[in-house]
C-alpha cells in the first residue's frame, strides 16, 4: 500500500515517460487522487492502462509487447517473470523481497538487451524444469504424497 503522494509521483513519472504502460494498483483509493494531466493521459490518449486490485499478471507478462516490469520482488511474482523471460525493474517493499531482490540483481547484471536474451534463456530453463519427470515437478509431487500420508 502506497501513500496517495507515491502514487502520485509514479503517475507524474509515467506521464512524463511518454511510452504505454499498465499500472496494477492495489490501494483502495478513487480516481480522485489522480493528477488532471495523467487522468486525461489514461482516458483519452489510451497510452496508458490503470487497472485495480487484480489483472491477469501472467497473461500479461507473457505478452510480446511487454518490454519490462516493476516487480516488488514477491516470489510468485518474480517466478512468474522469470517464465515469461522479461526484464525487472526490483522495488522491494518488506520481508523476504528484499532477499529476492538480491538474488535476481546478484545473478544477472547486464545491458537492456543481454538482460531480455538471459531473461527468455532462464524461463526456457524454468519451464523445462516442470516438464514431466524433471526436478521441480518430482519435488512438487513428493511434497504432494507426503501431506497426504501425514493426513492419514
Amino acid at each position: 500500500m502506497f501513500p496517495e503522494s507515491q502514487l502520485i509521483e509514479i503517475a507524474l513519472a509515467l506521464e512524463n515517460m511518454k511510452i504505454p504502460f499498465i499500472w496494477v494498483i492495489k490501494n483502495n483509493f478513487e480516481d480522485d487522487w489522480m493528477p488532471d494531466g495523467f487522468k486525461k493521459m489514461v482516458v483519452e490518449s489510451k497510452r496508458g492502462l490503470v487497472i485495480k486490485d487484480w489483472a491477469p499478471q501472467v497473461d500479461i507478462l507473457n505478452h510480446p509487447a511487454i518490454g519490462g516490469y516493476v516487480t516488488h520482488c514477491g516470489w510468485n511474482s518474480v517466478t512468474e517473470n522469470v517464465m515469461a523471460g522479461v526484464p525487472m525493474i526490483t522495488w522491494p517493499l518488506f520481508a523476504e523481497q528484499f532477499y529476492n531482490e538480491k538474488l535476481i540483481t546478484q545473478c544477472v547484471l547486464m545491458n537492456g538487451e543481454e538482460l531480455r536474451k538471459k531473461a527468455k534463456e532462464v524461463g526456457k530453463m524454468c519451464a523445462r524444469a516442470v516438464e514431466d519427470g524433471r526436478s521441480s515437478l518430482q519435488d512438487l509431487v513428493a511434497l504432494i504424497e507426503e501431506v497426504k500420508a501425514f493426513g492419514k
